[in-house]
């Protein structure tokens, strides 16, 4: 029950946390790009805004608050690599790959050297290391909640640096912590809890509405400008905007007619796309879309279909959405569904078939002489 109630809170948090950011314009994976900072360390800039920190600073000595972004920097390493085994340990590769992504990006952040030994008896690095955290008995969301504490407040700390260096005036120190939460902007983030990442499946697409469509018309052009359907070339740079479109579209005009359509454009980047490309995050949006509008004219059970069956090798559920595409697609008149139809008439036949049940690039498993002693797979 404890648990159970721990993983209600935590996904409203970051369901609220992910409106919040869609509200704003920007995607939920990156923190919002602040005007006061910079890139690089150097003379302050006159009149460049002080972040407010979230960190009281009455009677804190700068080594204390240098000792503490380093305990929560290195939290959010160590529990970013404990999400990495837990995934990994549990079958969830997708979300692995996540959890490497984020702590990939997360060691290219230059780190600043705010304290010598020659100006403070004790230097920051003499903070104690945060032991290995245990994984074998783990809770998600207890894993995902630490992650993102120590995430926030690695980043409260560096705005409570700023505010403490500018205020004692320190203006190169103070640059120096501007200029590592400027590369910690680049850290591609992730919710790990795919129900944070999703607006609820209680939306209706039923109000024209001018702004919205406007924002979807947007979005459109980026992703034909991006390179979409175009074999061999996409500029990612440019189907990231198109993504922001069409979330903003969806976060600022919850009951347009127009979210359908976004949610699936928006599966198609991820389907498809650079570093937004991910497997799970595309199922999803395409299952958003259908539960937005189950007559959608666009086809996403198809394309689910393909991702499980190609890309997963999930057969059940493969054949689950392949009927699904005969159910849907069949009547559409875009050319594309004819053909979606025959690959699904197809698969179907072939993973019914036991010499073709699994998908191609899976091996195919050898039965065993003894069945009774093979392990079930839970």
């Amino acid at each position: 029950m404890v648990r159970s109630s721990r993983f209600a809170y935590v996904v409203a948090g970051l369901i609220s946390g992910t409106l919040l950011a869609f509200a704003a314009g920007c995607t939920t994976d990156e923190f919002v790009k602040d005007p006061d900072q910079v890139s690089s360390a150097g003379p302050a800039a006159e009149n460049v805004p002080v972040p407010t920190p979230t960190i009281p600073l009455a009677g804190r000595s700068e080594v204390e608050l240098i000792n503490e972004l380093t305990r929560h920097r290195e939290g959010y390493i160590q529990y970013l690599r404990a999400l990495v085994t837990f995934y990994s340990e549990n079958g969830y590769e997708q979300k692995a790959n996540w959890a490497r992504a984020e702590l990939k990006d997360l060691n290219k952040v230059k780190m600043g050297n705010y304290v010598m030994d020659a100006e403070v008896p004790v230097a920051p690095d003499t903070t104690p290391e945060i032991p290995a955290i245990p994984v074998a008995d783990a809770y998600e969301p207890d894993l995902v909640e630490e992650m993102h504490h120590h995430r926030k407040m690695y980043t409260d700390c560096l705005r409570a640096l700023v505010a403490f260096y500018t205020e004692n005036g320190f203006d190169e120190k103070a640059n120096l912590a501007r200029a590592e939460m400027t590369d910690l902007q680049k850290v591609h983030r992730y919710n790990y809890i795919l129900d944070a990442e999703l607006p609820l499946p209680s939306l209706r697409p039923t109000e024209s509405i001018a702004e919205a469509d406007k924002l979807y018309e947007e979005g459109l052009r980026l992703l034909e400008k991006g390179g979409h359907r175009v074999l061999f070339f996409y500029h990612e740079g440019t189907m990231k905007k198109a993504l922001n479109k069409f979330k903003e579209l969806i976060a600022k005009y919850p009951t347009s007619d127009k979210i359908d359509d976004a949610a699936y454009y928006i599966a198609e980047i991820h389907k498809e796309y650079g570093q937004e490309r991910d497997n799970l995050l595309a199922i999803e949006w395409y299952k958003r879309a259908i539960e937005w509008n189950p007559n959608l004219p666009h086809p996403a059970w198809s394309h689910a279909a393909h991702i499980l069956d190609f890309r997963l090798h999930e057969r059940e559920k493969a054949l689950e959405w392949y009927y699904l595409v005969l159910e849907n697609e069949k009547d559409q008149t875009d050319p594309r569904f004819a053909m979606n139809v025959e690959v699904a008439h197809k698969r179907i036949r072939e993973l019914t078939r036991e010499k073709t049940r699994y998908a191609p690039a899976e091996p195919t498993p050898v039965a065993p002489a003894d069945p009774e002693r093979v392990p079930v797979a839970e």
